[in-house]
């Protein structure tokens, strides 16, 4: 099964710091199952962080996660850019012993220079999208 949720895109040309946080639950077969979290900004080329395994048992429970979009492999940054796209991806094979994904309590947090202010100054805007996502 291969499976894709994505969000976006987002403005964030006036950007100058961007985070993506989010809880996870997560118990997926070690090295068979992955649970991908990854920005954007063509839709073509996909960059971040790939899990798998029990993540329930190393956080006690659901897991938070802050995707910092500033450092984002190849892409660098999302800041500065007028479309990001921000997506969760999940690969499992047959085994179905395994519970799979959730993802719960997501939050794009900017921090934006707003073109109305004449000194410039960074204003924190952040945007709350809730996406429930069953991923198994």
């Amino acid at each position: 099964m291969n499976a894709w949720m994505v969000a976006g895109p987002y403005d964030l040309s006036n950007a100058t710091d961007a985070e993506f946080i989010f809880y996870y639950w997560s118990v997926t077969e070690y090295a068979y199952d992955y649970f991908w979290t990854v920005a954007s900004t063509d839709k073509e080329g996909w960059w971040g962080l790939r899990t798998c395994g029990d993540r329930v048992s190393s956080c006690g429970g659901w897991c938070i996660y802050t995707f910092d979009l500033t450092d984002v492999g190849d892409l660098d940054t999302l800041c500065g850019q007028p479309k990001g796209w921000i997506a969760f991806a999940s690969q499992s094979d047959r085994d179905k012993r395994f519970k799979g994904t959730y993802v719960d309590d997501l939050t794009l947090a900017v921090m934006a220079t707003t073109t109305n202010a004449p000194t410039h100054t960074p204003t924190a805007v952040p945007i709350r999208i809730w996406m429930p996502l069953l991923l198994h």
